[in-house]
């Protein structure tokens, strides 16, 4: 491995785990999952993990070609994206219980996509992609989503520190956030379309 190899694989996993943001998504992982067991909670969060980073290295592949063959926008996916999570954040904050498969998927879908596959993490990995080549690209994705099994591997000790209830309090609290997420990815989307249409 040569300095500027390693330059760029620093430079571009760094940029992807900040994009991915795994620690602020702790609250939101805790809404979602607050009525999971601790060991189910955590194959839910390595299963999210496992789909994101499959995800987004298939898309940074093929998003081009996906979105073109339908007509899409990364903006159609980011819209898409909010209107998922604005259903979970519901179900979140009125704490309604789903069976054990459907709550484990529901906590699959929001975790893995969009939040940690969102519109920023594509468009990070395929610019990496188109200035670094395929190496760089594969290789920065691997190192971010180690760095996401690592932070998510802590999440039962913060479980642990609230508690029941106080999990039960923060999860409601994270359910409004992450309706204001699921929101700001509709208007951000909303507007981008808007302004191409220009």
């Amino acid at each position: 491995m040569d300095y500027d190899f390693l330059h760029a694989l620093l430079r571009s996993s760094m940029a992807l785990f900040i994009i991915l943001d795994p620690v602020g998504l702790l609250p939101v992982v805790m809404a979602v999952t607050v009525n999971q067991e601790p060991a189910e909670r955590q194959r839910v969060l390595y299963l999210s993990a496992l789909v994101a980073f499959g995800l987004t290295l298939l898309l940074t592949f093929t998003a081009k070609a996906v979105f073109s063959l339908y007509g899409m926008q990364i903006a159609d996916f980011q819209i898409a994206g909010g209107v998922v999570l604005f259903l979970v954040a519901l179900q979140t904050i009125h704490d309604r219980h789903m069976g054990e498969d459907v709550q484990q998927a529901a906590g699959i879908v929001p975790i893995a996509c969009p939040l940690l596959v969102g519109p920023g993490a594509l468009v990070t990995s395929i610019l990496t992609l188109k200035q670094y080549g395929p190496a760089v690209a594969v290789s920065s994705v691997v190192v971010a989503f180690v760095a996401v099994l690592i932070v998510f591997r802590f999440t039962g000790a913060l479980f642990r520190l609230l508690g029941q209830t106080g999990a039960g309090v923060v999860a409601r609290l994270a359910g409004m956030l992450l309706a204001g997420i699921a929101i700001q990815f509709i208007r951000e989307g909303v507007v981008t379309i808007l302004r191409s249409a220009r």
